[in-house]
């Protein structure tokens, strides 16, 4: 193993750790904000942003339906 598959390594592994991209570019030396921790070592299967956009939306209630709640208040 050279030195930059262990560097690559290293990314991924922080990427699947659910650090950020600035967090791995820093890690790694980037001066560029995340976007090479971005290309290069998060790897992000769709469905698993899918179920973390639902989490995050699981408890927000709709406008509508909070301002029928005051109506009826």
């Amino acid at each position: 193993m050279d030195f930059y598959e262990l560097r690559h390594f290293c990314g991924s592994e922080l990427g699947r750790m659910k650090m950020t991209a600035f967090d791995i570019g820093v890690q790694l030396g980037h001066r560029d904000g995340g976007k090479t921790a971005m290309k290069y070592y998060i790897h992000t299967p769709e469905e698993e942003a899918q179920e973390r956009l639902r989490a995050a939306f699981e408890n927000v209630v709709p406008l509508d339906r909070a301002a029928r709640k005051e109506s009826l208040s």
